[in-house]
């Protein structure tokens, strides 16, 4: 393996050019159900043209559609994640699909940011169930796995069970809530980082909701691009 020499803090410089660079190579891409003044249109072009998102196919009249409000299966956000993963530590993006398609970027995932055993995702689950629709709590695992800590800066003062809806001290939680509250360093993480902010001003997360594609292309954008991050929730904690 080529011996790598770059700090730390240079390869995050080198993602950022690189992300920057390939958003800006491809602006062609055009969907039909992504208009100029949708909140996630820009993020949505920007991922677009940095190759790590695409289209849902063709609408009826021949034109690429992106489904903003469609959901990401587990196989789509390891395969995005992966992709992102790479691109950090190498400066481009040289993955392919492998049989069945996903398996590639499994098997470059169970080296850097899958799980080893339950209850995080692992490679054998992902080829068990590619399928999966992801939760948001769910495919934050994942993303904030994706890149190492020093790529996640804490920007956000976000205390300890400031968010709504993921406290510790819960009580009486169901049995898929508690599973997904293991998940709570890595979605504080991206809280911290300004990856996400929640989807009120007092920084609910909806942790057992699906992620839609819209948010997941904001959100890959942020990954990237360190000046697209966000600050905290106006009224983080606030009762609405």
């Amino acid at each position: 393996m080529r011996r790598r020499i770059f700090t730390a803090a240079l390869i995050a410089v080198l993602f950022c050019v690189s992300a920057l660079t390939a958003s800006a190579a491809d602006t062609s891409v055009r969907f039909s159900d992504v208009k100029e003044t949708d909140w996630f249109a820009d993020a949505v072009y920007t991922a677009a043209g940095m190759g790590l998102i695409n289209g849902k196919g063709k609408d009826a009249s021949g034109e690429d559609r992106f489904d903003p409000e469609g959901s990401i299966t587990l196989a789509e956000a390891v395969k995005l994640a992966a992709c992102m993963s790479q691109l950090y530590a190498d400066g481009a993006v040289t993955l392919t699909n492998g049989d069945p398609w996903y398996e590639s970027y499994a098997d470059y995932g169970r080296s850097r940011f899958l799980a080893d055993s339950w209850p995080g995702f692992t490679y054998e689950s992902v080829l068990e169930d590619p399928g999966r629709v992801l939760l948001r709590a769910e495919f934050a695992w994942i993303f904030a796995r994706a890149l190492p800590s020093e790529a996640l800066t804490q920007i956000n003062d976000i205390p300890d069970d400031a968010v709504p809806d993921m406290k510790k001290d819960e009580k009486n939680l169901s049995d898929r809530m508690a599973r997904l509250m293991t998940y709570y360093p890595e979605v504080y993480a991206l809280y911290r980082a300004g990856i996400i902010n929640g989807s009120d001003k007092a920084g609910t997360f909806l942790p057992e909701s699906n992620i839609r594609r819209s948010e997941v292309a904001a959100i890959t954008v942020r990954m990237c691009i360190p000046g697209e991050r966000v600050g905290a929730p106006a009224g983080l904690g606030e009762a609405e």
